[in-house]
């Protein structure tokens, strides 16, 4: 399948913040169409609870300068009416975004994979933003350690991941935006080099289109950049990979851009 191909292949060389305490969950559910939350959730710890706050996961005011539902905070065009949300997922129990996360334990608030996994989410999609909170407990074994996500049109064209990885010999360390096809198989567009994959809380962002821009890693270690992505052409699936880590899924946001 697909996910085999573009993150199996991997296996070859490529394939903190404080503790955070999530307000108590409530299995009551009073959302917006385009938006999937608990009533009383409140991800990013900041009083203001999911379903009315525009930036669920980042702690702060509830700004939205441009009115679109979209806090400026995680809005790519804060100025302009330009965003709606898709989708925000709290990762608790019937909350959990991905297709299938049978390769998953059910958290409280999180979704936790103690061994390789590669779900994806079914969305047709343009331009838009992608933020996941992620928690490493540990590294697991002396091969790949890899968080990796990006949208792929599924049509033998080119397709963009951002990553973290590393192959934990140091042959191999990397923070950095991607490129995949049959023909050229995977093509470095930015590398930096990360280090080792560590515990800790931390977050991966990507934005998506005719550039791809990224900012990911830890509080206090995060690496960013923009590249142009001229061969873009839509998604039909965002494929994710979780390598070779003991790893927790906090959150799945997903914000459309025009």
């Amino acid at each position: 399948m697909r996910v085999a191909l573009l993150f199996g292949l991997a296996a070859c060389g490529r394939l903190d913040f404080a503790e955070h305490v999530d307000a108590a969950p409530d299995s009551a559910r009073d959302a917006p169409a385009d938006m999937m939350v608990a009533l009383a959730h409140d991800e990013d710890g900041d009083g203001i609870p999911d379903s009315m706050d525009p930036c669920p996961h980042i702690a702060g005011d509830a700004t939205d300068t441009d009115g679109d539902g979209v806090g400026d905070a995680c809005d790519v065009n804060p100025n302009t009416p330009s965003e709606h949300w898709i989708l925000f997922s709290t990762m608790q129990a019937g909350d959990t975004a991905f297709d299938n996360i049978t390769d998953f334990t059910q958290e409280a608030d999180s979704i936790r994979a103690t061994a390789s996994t590669q779900p994806q989410i079914t969305m047709l999609l343009n331009r838009f933003r992608i933020d996941v909170g992620w928690d490493i407990h540990s590294t697991i074994g002396t091969g790949q350690h890899q968080i990796a996500f990006g949208g792929d049109a599924m049509q033998g064209g080119t397709y963009y991941f951002v990553e973290l990885d590393d192959d934990s010999n140091g042959s191999f360390r990397d923070a950095g935006l991607v490129a995949f096809n049959s023909a050229t198989g995977y093509v470095q567009l930015d590398q930096m080099d990360c280090g080792l994959l560590h515990a800790g809380l931390g977050s991966t962002r990507l934005d998506i289109g005719a550039s791809h821009s990224f900012v990911t890693g830890w509080p206090g270690q995060t690496y960013s950049d923009t590249v142009a992505t001229p061969a873009y052409a839509g998604s039909r699936v965002i494929h994710f990979a979780f390598n070779g880590l003991d790893v927790s899924i906090r959150y799945l946001a997903i914000i459309s851009s025009g």
